[in-house]
């Protein structure tokens, strides 16, 4: 009976948490092209190449 309730709990803990992540996933990619936009608009307003500090930290978002 005890496997069971442990079932029970952590499958609803999974479920609700796939749940909220595949709600939010829509807006997490908004706020990355977001962020993405404003780093370019930021470049370009203070003079600095975006393309080459791109280049640069090419990686560094990957654990680099």
């Amino acid at each position: 009976m005890e496997q069971y309730q442990w079932v029970i709990n952590t499958g609803f803990a999974i479920a609700v948490a796939w749940y909220i992540l595949t709600r939010l996933e829509p807006a997490i990619k908004q706020l990355e092209r977001s962020v993405n936009l404003l780093a370019i608009i930021v470049a370009k307003s203070s003079g600095i190449d975006y393309d080459e500090v791109r280049q640069e930290y090419q990686g560094y978002d990957q654990g680099r």
